[in-house]
């Protein structure tokens, strides 16, 4: 229904910058994201080996992909692209080579040593995820240095209702946790639910007062709960229409 808007919408949320870490760019010259790094490596070697056929849409797809996980850190799409066309070209250059064939038949118990090691890897695996969620008793788990576990815990127990002024990295843990009482003023769906006007309003450092104070007062917000920063720490104390409940090492109400 959107037609050629979609896609103009898609070129530009992704050339924009974002004052996310998952967006910011891949570091080239550092051991960070080394998975990835291999990645792009396997596949550079799959392209040169199907160097006659770049041209193609299959190494088409991956470079552009592949140029494009380089601006930013969300790599789900490349491993999606990239790994059936390594299959694709190391599988065919393996049949290629009629002498390593010969020499690489595997005898029956040979295979069955082969799938067991498989098998234990992958038990191992599920093991050791099984584990965590039984500690965790299949709960959520988040951390408490980054999210507000304590000032939500006082939200839910006093019952408080209204417009959530929110910080973005908080706005889906609010709206979990106290939806349909309160309604967010901005969460992690980004660009595809808020205008970039209110995607501005609300990416401003703690000490910028004058823009803090622009956005308290575009926004009808019942309640705040931000960040311990030096605006909100000074509005607390002056007189006005704004009551401070709760605060700790991370947030304030």
């Amino acid at each position: 229904p959107y037609g050629i808007g979609l896609h103009r919408f898609l070129a530009h949320t992704l050339a924009s910058p974002r004052s996310i870490s998952e967006w910011a760019p891949v570091p080239l010259l550092s051991t960070e994201h080394l998975a990835f790094k291999i990645l792009v490596g396997m596949v550079l070697v799959a392209i040169w080996l199907r160097r006659k056929d770049i041209f193609s849409w299959e190494p088409l797809t991956v470079i552009i992909i592949g140029a494009a996980s380089f601006s930013q850190q969300r790599h789900m799409a490349f491993s999606i692209a990239a790994a059936p066309f390594i299959v694709d070209v190391f599988s065919q250059k393996t049949r290629e080579l009629a002498w390593l064939r010969k020499r690489a038949l595997f005898s029956a118990a040979s295979s069955m040593l082969v799938g067991l090691a498989f098998l234990s890897f992958a038990a191992g695996y599920v093991l050791k995820t099984s584990e965590r969620y039984r500690q965790c008793q299949l709960r959520i788990v988040v951390d408490p240095g980054f999210y507000p576990l304590q000032a939500m815990a006082f939200l839910k127990a006093n019952a408080f209702k209204g417009n959530l002024l929110v910080d973005f990295d908080w706005g889906e843990y609010a709206i979990w946790h106290l939806y349909p009482d309160c309604k967010v003023s901005i969460d992690g769906r980004f660009r595809t639910v808020y205008p970039q006007s209110v995607i501005h309003d609300h990416f401003l450092k703690g000490d910028d007062a004058e823009g803090w104070r622009n956005t308290l007062s575009k926004y009808p917000s019942d309640i705040l709960l931000v960040r311990r920063s030096p605006f909100f720490q000074d509005l607390v104390r002056q007189p006005g229409e704004w009551i401070y409940v709760y605060s700790d090492f991370l947030a304030m109400v």
